[in-house]
C-alpha cells in the first residue's frame, strides 16, 4: 500500500470558535483502507473531512493528495480532485429533495464536465445505484425516502465518478439503520479497491472499520486498529 493522503501539522480555527478546531493533526492513510474517525460533536470530524476533500483549507500545516501538495495545485487539479478522485457524503452537500433519485445521483456527472448523453449518465446512475443495492429506488423523489434509504442514494452518488477516496461524514444509527445495509453498502465499496473514510459518534459503527482514529478538541488522541485499544 501506498500513503494516499498525508497530513502534517494540520491546524484549522474558525472566528466564531475559541481555540482550533482542529489542532495539530497527522495522520496517513492507506491506498485502499477503511477508517473511521470517532469522536463527539465538535472533536474536528466534519472539519477535518473537508479538508480532505478541499471543501475547507488548513490555516497551518501540509496536506498531500498521492504525493501532491494541495496548497500548490491549480485549479483545474483541485476541481479534478474534488469531483473525480474523492466523492464524498459530507453535511454541506445535501441533496435536491425535489428531484428524483436518480437525476439527483447524475448530478456529479453533470458537474464533472464528462461529455455524456444524458441517457448515458441515466445509465452510470442506475448503475451506482444497483451497486448500492438501491436500484428500487431510482424514480423515487428524495423527500419520500427514509434516511437510511437516503444514505444509499447519497453513496450511490459520492461513487457514479468511481472515484478512488469516499468520505462519508456523520454515520449514526438513524442513517445507518438496524438491518446493516448501509455498512454493508460501505465496505463493499472499500473492497472494490476503494479508500474509505468515515465519521461517526457511534463506537459500535466505528467497529465496522479495519482502522480507528480517535478525536478530541481538534486531536488525535488514539490511531489503532483494533477497537478495544481504544481507550489503552
Amino acid at each position: 500500500m501506498c500513503n494516499l493522503i498525508k497530513l502534517s501539522n494540520i491546524k484549522k480555527s474558525y472566528s466564531n470558535r475559541v481555540g482550533p478546531v482542529i489542532d495539530g493533526v497527522t495522520a496517513r492513510f492507506e491506498d485502499g483502507e477503511l477508517v473511521a474517525l470517532l469522536g463527539p460533536l465538535g472533536s474536528g470530524k466534519t472539519t477535518l473531512l473537508e479538508i480532505i476533500q478541499t471543501l475547507r483549507f488548513a490555516d497551518e500545516g501540509d496536506y498531500q493528495y498521492n504525493s501532491m501538495l494541495v496548497a500548490q495545485m491549480q485549479r483545474k487539479q483541485l476541481f479534478v480532485l474534488r469531483n473525480l478522485e474523492i466523492g464524498s457524503v459530507l453535511q454541506g452537500l445535501p441533496m435536491a429533495e425535489e428531484l428524483s433519485v436518480i437525476e439527483n445521483v447524475s448530478l456529479p456527472l453533470i458537474f464533472s464536465k464528462l461529455r455524456t448523453s444524458k441517457a448515458k449518465r441515466r445509465m452510470y446512475a442506475a448503475a451506482a445505484l444497483d451497486n448500492c443495492g438501491a436500484a428500487h429506488l431510482m424514480d423515487k423523489k428524495v423527500c419520500d425516502l427514509t434516511s437510511p434509504e437516503k444514505m444509499l442514494i447519497s453513496l450511490a452518488r459520492a461513487t457514479v465518478n468511481r472515484p478512488s477516496t469516499l468520505l462519508v461524514d456523520d454515520l449514526t444509527p438513524e442513517n445507518v439503520g438496524t438491518d446493516g445495509c448501509v455498512m454493508d453498502v460501505i465496505q463493499a465499496i472499500h473492497r472494490s479497491g476503494t479508500t474509505v473514510i468515515l465519521s461517526t459518534k457511534q463506537e459500535e459503527i466505528a467497529q465496522s472499520c479495519e482502522r480507528i482514529i480517535c478525536l478530541a478538541n481538534g486531536k488525535i488522541t488514539s490511531d489503532s486498529s483494533l477497537a478495544s485499544h481504544l481507550y489503552d
